[in-house]
């Protein structure tokens, strides 16, 4: 069909894709009607009286005109094969549409046909199929990408059968790729070219030319953010076990990316494997000297970071919970040193410190619920006077005009009391002064909803508990619940 023909088709069939796309389908079909009163050998109008039975859940009259349509032999324009496309998706008989651009392709094997059969193939998962699809599309047309395509097909029948992949699947398609490479190069201003080869490496589980990629400048063009180029290039070193390159990428990002989590987290583990490993060989004076240098090490880097980061920074004060934690549960301890709050400071102090460092953010009190059970009781109870003190003082201070920090110091305050079992020492009166002094701060003037919505959460749960031991309070803790919930959504 010429071009000319297709655009008088088109503007025929109008009427019922403008009804089709607003969903009105006696409209669409009376539309159909019209056309094949005036037009009767249109095929496209055929097929979308078909579409718009199955959307009007007349399944059975549709196939029927469907199973007359689709046969070997024919040749349909691009409108009816798009039609057809459709019935079967709403009829949820996708694999009909590869039979349906196999038999298209018999016909009229353009560039188009094959494209769209490929993509029938991915949809049905025929990875085999849709490899030799790519390459005849590049045979045919001569586009890389379409080469790429039966590349990436085999990549994908490797995920499919892992053994296989290794074996023979990802070697021939990093072959394929690199013969390619070779002839045409990059394609300027593409990153898809350098995901396809970081898959084939990874694949193969290549994790040294893996981190060697990711050091080259071309891994820029990776659509991915800065910080995470770093953490994929770190995860390649770290299942490469290149741990002391691990610490020198590490330390260097950490550099402008203090509040990088993920990095603190790299760097105190592989510490801790460098120091397993050489505890393997205690009897070295050197190994015990090396692992104690490795803890040393990290303690140095976060106190670094700490001086020099602003208060809105919170990854140096949260590592080192982390490294205490985890330099304590170690599995091998390094001899004569276990003292480990002697380098990085007390627990409950370094909390105290982050506390006041930020206090002022609603997720300071995750961060440290993260480390609550690694307290011991007599940490736990050092760190709530502690905290009691630091209320007091943080009272005394001038209230200023829209400044939310005495209120979010409170929540703080409350928070780890409950986390901590230091509520549920209180009595029932006790429980409900506390409830009645959130009550209050939820109607000081100006207070956002963030804070309103908290302590909701928080009064809540104190005349909740004030009930659990004094039934009396049923009919209040009914009553404000109700009134507090109320508040809480607006």
């Amino acid at each position: 069909m010429s071009k000319a023909e297709m655009n008088v088709l088109e503007r025929r069939l109008r009427p019922v894709y403008d009804s089709l796309d607003s969903s009105n389908y006696k409209k669409a079909l009376q539309e159909t009607e019209k056309v094949l009163k005036k037009h009767p050998t249109t095929t496209a109008a055929k097929v979308l009286k078909a579409l718009a039975l199955i959307r009007l859940e007349r399944l059975a009259e549709a196939m029927e005109i469907i199973d007359a349509l689709d046969v070997a032999g024919v040749k349909h324009d691009d409108l009816t094969l798009q039609a057809f496309v459709h019935c079967y998706r709403d009829s949820n008989q996708t694999a009909r549409i590869v039979t349906l651009y196999e038999r298209a392709i018999v016909v009229d094997p353009s560039e188009h046909n094959l494209t769209m059969l490929f993509m029938a193939y991915t949809r049905e998962r025929m990875y085999k199929e849709q490899q030799k699809i790519g390459l005849r599309l590049f045979k045919d047309v001569g586009n890389v990408p379409y080469y790429l395509w039966s590349v990436m097909s085999l990549v994908m029948q490797a995920n499919e059968n892992p053994e296989l992949g290794k074996k023979m699947l990802l070697p021939l398609a990093e072959k394929m790729f690199k013969t390619q490479i070779e002839k045409t190069g990059y394609t300027e201003g593409s990153a898809a070219e350098y995901e396809l080869q970081l898959l084939i490496l990874e694949g193969q589980e290549k994790w040294a030319e893996c981190a060697e990629f990711m050091e080259k400048p071309h891994a820029t063009k990776l659509p991915l953010a800065p910080y995470n180029l770093v953490e994929k290039g770190i995860e390649y070193l770290t299942r490469n076990e290149q741990w002391e390159k691990v610490d020198e990428v590490g330390t260097n990002a950490l550099a402008d990316m203090s509040d990088n989590w993920n990095l603190w987290k790299v760097l105190v583990d592989s510490a801790i494997t460098q120091i397993q490993k050489l505890l393997e060989n205690p009897q070295k004076p050197e190994n015990l000297e090396a692992a104690k240098n490795h803890v040393k090490r990290i303690a140095d880097l976060i106190e670094t970071h700490k001086k020099k980061v602003e208060w809105t920074v919170r990854g140096p004060y949260l590592a080192t919970f982390l490294a205490l934690k985890k330099f304590t549960q170690m599995a091998k301890q390094i001899p004569d040193f276990q003292d480990f709050e002697s380098i990085f400071g007390k627990i409950a102090e370094k909390m105290l410190e982050y506390v006041e460092h930020s206090y002022k953010k609603p997720v300071c009190f995750g961060d440290l619920q993260m480390f609550f059970d690694f307290l011991t009781a007599e940490q736990k109870t050092e760190f709530l006077k502690g905290m009691q003190a630091w209320i007091r003082k943080i009272s005394a201070q001038d209230d200023v005009e829209e400044d939310e920090s005495k209120v979010w110091a409170i929540i703080l305050v409350e928070r780890c009391g409950r986390a901590l079992g230091e509520h549920a020492k209180l009595d029932a009166a006790a429980q409900r002064s506390l409830f009645q002094q959130c009550i209050a701060q939820i109607a000081a003037p100006g207070r956002s909803e963030h804070a309103q919505g908290v302590l909701c959460n928080l009064a809540c749960a104190h005349l909740w508990d004030a009930y659990r031991k004094d039934s009396e309070f049923y009919g209040e803790l009914s009553t404000n619940s109700e009134i507090a919930g109320r508040k809480e959504l607006v």
